[in-house]
């Protein structure tokens, strides 16, 4: 690059010297350092710039033998000047300098040529009146510098811009190409070898002519080659008119004009080419980039809209290739975000070796982000886009250029994510299109399932308009209401029906199904029973019904049945009744002779026991069976009287200790041996409830206890207070109740299938009492056992109010023994 920059610098220094003004046509090295930096990444600008600062100093120094001072300002400048320019350019446009566009070629000569070359021609002007010239004003030295350097950026940025790499052309289009340059060198060097002749006008007119005509070689190169083509053509023109100029030759070198007037002539008329034909080459190019992106859009549309299968993919990347790019790969997802299967391939060997197989892309939340072009290890630019729909990743679009220095531009981005877009929606259209054809083929066959149920059902359907005209009924729905064969479509309900009418009239004003009325038809001879059930149909909506459906069901067996099930009820219950009044005379009459007999064995007892001990054991033997008989009569008294609501209940406020310790203390000891552990808590608690029926409950559940318990067992009997009530618990180590009759041990007559009762004795009616004396006192009752381990009963009142701890008790351990 130094080498580059001091033959440009030499160059220019011989050939586009005006010596007799000291001026420069143009300076060739300014163009050169500027396209240099564009193109170059800004991590190397310091080489760059050092290159540059040696080459410069290397040249005023050793070449022209310049002070030392002059050579390092001049050094500086031309350092300065190229870092402001690219600087400036990369922070507005944003994107590669490929001027392509016109506000490109604009920006080139403003922010790249006139800017930067004013700021530098001030530290070099100066520098050239003090140690060059300094007969030469300032101005002057500065107005050369910023025309010499901003035509240099103008004239041979574009040309290094655009130039490399070198396009590909066609046979034919290279030597049209090389034509149009010898045309166009030889035109300039006719034009501009013309030497002056002082007091003469000579042939300057023609020359004018042929000059100004010249401007159709550069629409010939705008139209045919471009932005290279121009740059190309207005490089020659260039190097042939400053080459003269510095000779003092050409049509501006009249009499009437100075060496530097005719210097700034050729510079102005240099710099007006060289950026009309810029900013046409690049109009130009910008219409046949849009008109070639609007083509592409077109046949892909095309494209996907003929087709909804993988073919329309394959057609679309092949469009793309060369137009947009020289491969194109386009991708499925299957399975997860990283599945990609490649469904469109086309494109160069050399691009698709690179791009298959594929590499695996980027996680979801980079697919989704702004697409980047990212150089490959092959020199080319690739671009990758995902082809998504409402945030769900359907595929990738990934494009490759394998020319080094093609890069992906923003226009290019735009159309390839268009392009990308349309490929997303043809797939997803695709996808709706499979989903649809599926839910079509679903629906006829879930309507054929229908269909096929409501011809074969048992039960009557039908379907009426809002205007209560039939649509639809199956079968048995015309069986039902005696229609035989005939169709009711377009029928009205009142025809078919005269019952029907006004429930579906109902229905229809509610918007809410009317369940169950009877209606009794005869039908072939026969009165039958239906049961109709009317619904509001709607739409998907939800909104108001657009009709009503009927649901007709045959109940005549039912209510025959339900006819035998009432006559058999009606004689269960006479016979219950008869039970019950018989148990309730029986134990009436039975309890009769056993109240004086007991009384006759109280008397006897107390006159046996002094005398005749053993007499009076076997009497109190007798008294207890007695006892036992008249407690077996005393339920069958109070069973009858809960199943005929008349078990008196006496509320009043009991104190559940006293009553606890009483019962225990005092519970019969009729031979034999269990132990009885009494555990109450210290504070009285009182419930409101009748004395006498509590006391019943718990001897109840106490005699179950030494029943069901083997002999000398451990009863326990807890009392305790939790929140507003108080629980009293009875636990022996009994036989226990299996898991399966556990629901029913409160039921009346019940008997555990492990508890027989030519074992255990007993009516079963014990805890049926229990559960009702409990409830109509606003308590509960529940039971926790295991089989062989024994049973807790646990019963629960309302807690009245509690009162300091009553006096302490005898030990609560006894022993029961006669």
């Amino acid at each position: 690059m130094g080498l580059a920059y001091a033959v440009l610098a030499a160059l220019s220094d011989r050939y586009f010297y005006s010596d007799p003004a000291r001026f420069l046509a143009f300076w060739l090295p300014a163009g050169f350092t500027l396209a240099l930096l564009l193109r170059t990444p800004t991590r190397s600008w310091p080489v760059w710039l050092v290159t540059i600062f040696i080459s410069e100093t290397l040249i005023e120094l050793l070449l022209h033998g310049r002070p030392v001072q002059l050579a390092v300002a001049w050094a500086v400048s031309n350092c300065l000047e190229p870092l402001l320019g690219a600087s400036l350019l990369r922070a507005v446009l944003r994107r590669p300098m490929t001027l392509s566009h016109p506000r490109e070629v604009l920006a080139l000569v403003g922010l790249g040529a006139l800017l930067p070359a004013m700021v530098s021609g001030l530290l070099a002007g100066a520098a050239a009146a003090r140690w060059l010239a300094p007969d030469v004003p300032f101005l002057t030295w500065w107005t050369s510098w910023w025309l010499g350097d901003a035509l240099g950026v103008v004239l041979m940025g574009p040309f290094f811009l655009t130039a490399f790499p070198i396009p590909r052309l066609r046979f034919w289009r290279r030597v049209e190409s090389v034509v149009l340059m010898l045309l166009l060198a030889v035109l300039s060097q006719w034009v501009f070898s013309i030497p002056s002749v002082p007091g003469t006008r000579g042939p300057l007119p023609t020359v004018f002519i042929v000059l100004y005509a010249a401007f159709g070689f550069f629409v010939w190169a705008a139209l045919r080659f471009g932005v290279p083509g121009v740059s190309t053509a207005t490089g020659v023109l260039a190097l042939i008119a400053g080459w003269n100029a510095g000779r003092g030759l050409g049509p501006f070198q009249h009499n009437a004009a100075t060496p530097h007037e005719a210097l700034v002539a050729t510079q102005a008329l240099l710099a007006v080419l060289g950026i009309l034909t810029l900013m046409l080459a690049s109009a130009l190019r910008e219409r046949r980039r849009v008109e070639r992106g609007q083509r592409l859009l077109a046949d892909a549309s095309v494209i996907l809209a003929e087709s909804l299968d993988d073919k329309a993919l394959v057609r679309v990347a092949k469009r793309m290739v060369p137009e947009l790019a020289d491969a194109c790969v386009l991708s499925l997802r299957h399975g997860g975000p990283r599945d990609l299967i490649p469904v469109g391939v086309a494109g160069e060997p050399a691009a698709l070796d690179w791009l298959l197989p594929m590499r695996p892309p980027a996680p979801r939340q980079t697919m989704t982000a702004a697409a980047a072009a990212t150089a490959s290890p092959r020199d080319g630019a690739q671009l990758t886009l995902p082809l998504d729909s409402q945030g769900r990743v359907l595929g990738q679009l990934t494009l490759f250029r394998t020319r080094a220095g093609r890069t992906f531009e923003r226009e290019d981005h735009a159309l390839a994510e268009e392009l990308a877009h349309r490929c997303s929606l043809m797939i997803e259209r695709a996808q709706l299109h499979d989903q649809l054809k599926d839910a079509v083929r679903s629906a006829r066959e879930s309507l054929a399932q229908l269909d096929t149920v409501l011809q074969t059902a048992l039960i009557g359907f039908a379907f009426f308009d809002s205007d209560l005209k039939c649509q639809r009924a199956n079968d048995a729905f015309l069986r039902l209401l005696g229609l035989g064969e005939a169709r009711p479509a377009e029928r009205l309900a009142e025809d078919l029906c005269s019952d029907l009418a006004p429930l579906l009239r109902r229905t229809l004003q509610l918007g809410e199904p009317v369940k169950e009325r009877e209606l009794e038809r005869r039908s072939f001879g026969e009165e039958r029973h239906l049961l109709a059930s009317a619904f509001p149909v709607r739409s998907a909506a939800g909104r108001a019904p657009f009709g009503a459906g009927v649901l007709l069901h045959d109940v005549t067996d039912r209510k025959r049945v339900e006819r035998v099930h009432t006559r058999l009820l009606r004689e269960a219950r006479t016979a219950i009744r008869a039970r019950d009044e018989f148990l309730t005379l029986a134990a009436h009459e039975l309890k009769t002779p056993l109240t004086p007999l007991a009384i006759r064995l109280e008397s006897l007892a107390g006159r046996l026991r002094s005398d005749h001990p053993d007499e009076a054991r076997t009497l109190e033997g007798l008294r207890g069976h007695v006892r036992r008989l008249q407690r077996l009569i005393e339920h069958l008294l109070e069973a009858a009287q809960v199943d005929t609501g008349r078990l008196s209940i006496r509320l009043a406020p009991v104190p559940l200790h006293a009553l606890v310790h009483a019962i225990a203390s005092s519970f019969p000891r009729n031979g034999t041996s269990h132990v009885l552990k009494l555990e109450t808590g210290g504070s009285e608690a009182w419930v409101l409830g009748d004395r006498f029926r509590l006391e019943e409950v718990l001897l109840t559940l106490l005699e179950n206890a030494v029943k069901y318990s083997p002999e000398g067992g451990t009863l326990r009997v807890n009392l305790d207070v939790a929140g507003d009530e108080v629980q009293v618990s009875v636990s022996d180590p009994g036989v226990g109740i299996p898991p399966e009759q556990r629901g029913h041990v409160f039921d009346r007559y019940f008997r555990a299938s492990n508890a027989p009762v030519h074992a255990y004795g007993g009516l079963g009616l014990g805890l049926y009492l229990c559960r009702n004396i409990l409830e109509s006192h606003g308590g509960r009752i529940w039971l926790e056992s295991e089989v062989g381990q024994g049973s807790t009963f646990t019963f629960a009142l309302p807690l009245l109010r509690a009162t300091k701890a009553p006096p302490e008790h005898e030990p609560a351990e006894a022993h029961w023994a006669s």
